[in-house]
């Protein structure tokens, strides 16, 4: 997979991209908009997809573009996780008819660290494959 990325960089930044926009239509549209359906029995686990998914692509973008030997994806976490609350802060401030919610964050929070291990396991097989093709 980081071969791939590495040579198609230009479709893992359109990924992150995308990624973003639907993260913040999603959490940023208007209540009314949403409507009533069942999709709100999976709203925690929605949040822990939506923003695991940001933060993989996001770190597995920057570590394709720095490379570093082994990261440790902290700037990841922090980032992904002020993601996560700035949309709950802007929830609660725009006029959207949406509720800031402490449990929405902590789903995002849990969904970045979920994200952050599977990158640090995936850098970690990289730098072994490239350690041994060296």
């Amino acid at each position: 997979m980081i071969k791939f990325f590495r040579k198609h960089t230009i479709l893992l930044t359109t990924l992150a991209g995308i990624i973003t926009a639907i993260v913040l239509f999603l959490t940023l549209i208007p209540a009314e908009e949403l409507g009533h359906s069942r999709i709100w029995e999976y709203d925690k686990p929605g949040h822990m997809l939506m923003f695991g998914t940001w933060t993989f692509f996001f770190g597995l973008l920057r570590y394709i573009k720095k490379h570093p030997t082994l990261p440790n994806f902290s700037f990841e976490f922090i980032v992904a996780s002020m993601f996560g609350l700035s949309i709950e802060i802007l929830q609660y401030i725009l006029p959207i008819h949406r509720t800031a919610d402490l449990f929405d964050f902590t789903a995002d929070v849990i969904g970045i660290i979920i994200a952050v291990a599977l990158l640090k396991l995936i850098s970690r097989n990289s730098y072994k494959e490239e350690a041994i093709a060296n």
